[in-house]
């Protein structure tokens, strides 16, 4: 005897489930993220001065890592230099 199944393709399958907010953070917790610059972007980061990428970006003379005497010589591996 042979069995014979119906397909109904009138039937739409359904959408998978909602995923929560920390569901999709644990799933891409497993994935490495694909850097986003643009080859354009790049030469320009790769060709200007690290100084004035420092300066426009970090913070220039604000930036913590640019004064010793924001760190304690505990935090300091050098002495006057941080290091960490």
């Amino acid at each position: 005897m042979t069995r014979v199944m119906a397909i109904n393709y009138d039937v739409k399958p359904s959408p998978p489930p909602k995923m929560s907010t920390e569901s999709k953070r644990t799933a891409n917790r497993d994935t490495i993220p694909e850097p986003n610059y643009t080859k354009l972007s790049e030469k320009i980061r790769k060709s200007t001065n690290q100084q004035l990428l420092c300066n426009m970006f970090c913070g220039g003379r604000k930036c913590k890592y640019e004064l010793s005497n924001t760190w304690t010589e505990q935090q300091k591996a050098l002495p006057g230099i941080f290091s960490h």
